[in-house]
């Protein structure tokens, strides 16, 4: 092992570190202790100390965002609301606004928990007309005016709310608030609002992939068409006694139930009841036909719709893929096809033929050869034509055995 000795001039070249595995003789190690303490204490001594800035307070980003603010006579004298305060009735006022009208109790309960509370004084005013805003307000008591260009247009009272479109994007205030008498106000921030709203769009699209993923006809497609499908997912909510399908409609969209009880009937008798989960409305799409039953909410509902204008981004060959996904699925609880793997069952998706029958049509009949084809019902059940006994029932492959 041979020593390593660093020439003096090297110590004052930049950018030059000594390996800490490096062998010294004294008198250099000597000379960089030196120096290293003469920098510490140099550093102790003369360095300024940086403070961090400080994150503004809920009060500085009130008095700053809405420049206009009179801070003398308004004040919060609530951080946030996790108890829930008021909940319905801040509830009714967060629904009355489009952006807001479609989400879930749940969704509602996340938004007022981060809502504060102000107290305005009386001829405060809360926003000047031009200013720039970013939050917005429910009145849980007093009342306040609404002025446009300094003319007096309406009065706002208990549970009514306003400066909604600041929760959207950086805009101008339209008008004027000024406080007719002593008010206390709810009041919500644009960030807060978005954090949230992005939390609840995150959580909608797990959940919403989870549902299409349940959906046989679906659940195959490959990931980056499930992608497009969860991201153009409706939500739409259906009071008891809606009609969701009426029979004869032109087919535009196929269902997934979330919540609550649909009834199927046709010419008002009952045909099933359907539950959370299921799905309806697919073979139309698939069929390109007209709706043959009609569908109606027996208990009030909430149902996600696929449309076809969603299910045509999917490629001009839309019916196809859901065809051929509804096939894989049928082949996954097949006692044969199973094993087979998704290469070859793409394969033999060109072999198949998609036919309709109409009610007690002959699918097969009795003594022809069972080892000429084999059929995957898309829809509906096959009964033996004598005893009138269910012999295969939707989603099931027959004839498999004898092929």
């Amino acid at each position: 092992k041979k020593s390593l000795l660093a020439p003096n001039n090297i110590l004052n070249t930049p950018g030059i570190c000594i390996g800490s595995n490096a062998v010294l003789n004294q008198s250099t190690k000597k000379a960089i202790e030196n120096a290293q303490k003469s920098i510490g204490s140099t550093s102790k001594t003369h360095s300024p100390r940086i403070k961090s800035p400080k994150t503004p307070t809920l009060n500085q980003r009130f008095e700053v965002e809405d420049k206009s603010l009179n801070s003398v006579g308004i004040r919060i004298i609530k951080l946030n609301n996790k108890n829930l305060e008021d909940k319905e009735l801040i509830c009714e006022s967060l629904s009355k606004h489009f952006f807001m009208k479609n989400l879930s109790e749940e969704n509602y309960s996340e938004i007022i928990k981060e809502m504060f509370l102000t107290q305005i004084d009386s001829d405060s005013i809360l926003f000047s007309q031009g200013s720039y805003g970013s939050f917005f307000y429910v009145i849980k008591d007093g009342e306040l005016n609404i002025e446009i260009d300094g003319k007096y247009i309406k009065t706002l009272s208990k549970w009514a709310s306003f400066g909604e479109l600041a929760l959207l994007h950086n805009t101008t205030r339209t008008a004027t608030i000024k406080a007719k008498s002593n008010s206390l106000c709810w009041c919500l921030d644009r960030r807060k609002f978005r954090k949230i709203i992005d939390h609840i769009n995150s959580k909608n699209f797990m959940e919403s992939k989870r549902f299409v993923k349940s959906i046989p006809v679906l659940k195959n497609l490959p990931n980056d068409m499930i992608s497009i499908l969860c991201s153009n997912l409706l939500k739409v909510f259906y009071d008891q006694n809606n009609f969701i399908i009426r029979e004869g409609e032109t087919s535009n969209c196929m269902y997934i139930l979330k919540e609550g009880e649909v009834e199927v009937k046709k010419n008002d008798t009952l045909v099933r009841t359907l539950y959370k989960n299921d799905y309806f409305g697919d073979y139309s799409i698939l069929m390109n036909s007209k709706r043959s039953m009609d569908v109606i909410a027996k208990t009030k509902s909430i149902v996600y719709c696929l449309t076809l204008e969603t299910l045509k981004m999917l490629g001009d060959n839309y019916q196809e893929l859901l065809v051929l996904s509804l096939i894989k699925n049928c082949f996954s609880t097949s006692k044969y096809f199973r094993c087979f793997n998704i290469e070859l069952l793409d394969r033999i998706f060109e072999f198949f033929k998609v036919k309709k029958y109409s009610k007690y049509k002959t699918v097969v009949k009795s003594g022809s050869l069972v080892d000429s084809k084999i059929l995957v019902l898309l829809e509906g059940n096959l009964i033996d034509s004598k005893t009138r006994n269910v012999i295969a029932k939707r989603g099931e492959v027959v004839f498999e055995e004898w092929l």
